[in-house]
């Protein structure tokens, strides 16, 4: 396994979990979202990019399992993320 294809791996799949959750309507981090057709074509794009970065470094059952575990878990991340920004934001003079 080389590791920095994994690294590129998970910077991939992040960046499609923050496509897609920067296109929802209530997202945090941005004045107004991204368009959400553009948004979710760039966040599937990414996903099945990271698919095949993992997919050449193990099994396809490893792939599946590791994509959709980053996934979830930034998934969830991602939405406190951007409400813990907002509360430090408010706080600053």
């Amino acid at each position: 396994m080389d590791g920095r294809i994994i690294l590129l791996a998970l910077a991939v799949n992040a960046a499609s979990i923050f496509c897609f959750y920067l296109s929802v309507e209530r997202q945090q981090w941005l004045a107004q979202p991204l368009p959400a057709r553009p948004g979710r074509w760039a966040g599937s794009l990414l996903m099945l990019a990271a698919v095949l970065l993992w997919w050449s470094q193990a099994t396809f059952s490893t792939t599946l399992f590791a994509v959709l575990t980053i996934s979830m878990l930034l998934g969830s991340i991602v939405p406190y993320l951007a409400a813990l920004r907002t509360i430090l934001k408010g706080r600053q003079p």
